[in-house]
């Protein structure tokens, strides 16, 4: 594993800890899936044993949100080598110039809706020209990436047309990587059948890139009667919208960016005031505001009915309503 997703992954763990407010309310599973991939196995495997809390799965990886940043990295490291999987130097002495192949990431990533911070941009970017790296020391065998990330397979083709004396590198997707090992093995025993189970429940953990459960995990305190109060409200809408209680016209839900039209709503809302500066903290005031509960829900359902009906997401009327909410919020 490149030494540079460690970091990645201690930052998975403590979004999983922001999580843990959601799981003590009641039917918290109307939330949904998280873009979280320890929730989502949470998820799994509580079906299958109904009496554990979200808080006792995440203690048996030995990992506290009080702990520093070095021992997080070290508990990580331990997992990783106790399951076999060594953890690679990406820089090897050297600085990459990644300008150009974080461009082509941040463009793809927009373009695709996709929420990328800097940090993982960069991190994706320094991988990117460390399996391009030509040097043979570094790499004295042709190396197999394995990501889920699609945006990789559509930056490499080009990447390897632009810059013909690069390394070559394969690139594939986990699950595709335990399909193919398996039909080399030329048997059906139980390692093969554990490795065809993982490959399906992997692509279900992490398909994911962003979802409602996050975005309220961003806008909403729990720790809060309004908090509280929104949370069953958005539920009880998006439990309305999954059991088809929106009359369905002319809607394509392939459009969509989330599972659901509110999932839909609250992404492009949470990354269009994550955009711009300070302007976070003004939409996120506006959910602290008793009287001003009721015409957030007004205007999230209404929203979703005009969806429904026009197939047509107008995204400026409703980034409007919400900056006439702000301004009250801020009076």
């Amino acid at each position: 594993m490149p030494d540079r997703y460690l970091w990645e992954t201690k930052n998975h763990f403590i979004e999983a800890h922001n999580l843990l407010p959601f799981t003590t309310l009641p039917n918290f599973k109307r939330l949904g899936k998280s873009r979280n991939a320890f929730y989502n196995f949470f998820l799994y495997v509580s079906d299958i044993q109904d009496d554990l809390t979200f808080s006792d799965f995440l203690e048996k990886f030995n990992f506290s949100i009080k702990d520093n940043n070095e021992t997080h990295i070290r508990i990580i490291a331990d997992h990783l080598k106790n399951i076999g999987i060594k953890i690679e130097k990406t820089q090897v002495g050297k600085n990459y110039n990644i300008e150009e192949i974080r461009d082509k990431f941040e463009w793809e990533a927009d373009k695709s809706n996709r929420f990328r911070s800097k940090f993982i941009l960069d991190n994706d970017s320094i991988i990117f020209e460390f399996l391009s790296d030509n040097n043979v020391d570094i790499h004295p065998l042709q190396p197999i990436f394995l990501t889920w990330d699609k945006i990789f397979s559509i930056i490499q083709p080009e990447y390897f047309r632009t810059h013909p004396s690069s390394q070559r590198w394969y690139l594939l997707n986990p699950s595709k990587y335990i399909d193919q090992y398996s039909i080399l093995q030329f048997n059906i025993d139980s390692e093969v059948m554990t490795n065809e189970l993982i490959s399906m429940l992997s692509d279900d953990i992490v398909k994911k890139t962003h979802s409602f459960l996050d975005d309220m995990a961003i806008i909403l305190n729990l720790n809060d009667e309004i908090g509280l109060e929104y949370t069953q409200k958005l539920a009880d809408i998006r439990d309305k919208e999954m059991h088809r209680g929106f009359e369905e016209t002319n809607l394509n839900k392939d459009d969509l960016d989330g599972d659901l039209v509110i999932d839909d709503i609250f992404y492009k809302l949470t990354k269009y005031y994550s955009d711009k500066d300070e302007a976070l903290v003004g939409f996120k005031k506006v959910f602290t505001i008793k009287e001003l509960v009721d015409t957030v829900i007004n205007i999230i359902e209404e929203t979703i009915k005009e969806i429904y009906k026009n197939n047509k997401f107008e995204s400026e009327v409703l980034y409007n309503k919400f900056n006439r909410l702000i301004e009250t919020a801020s009076k």
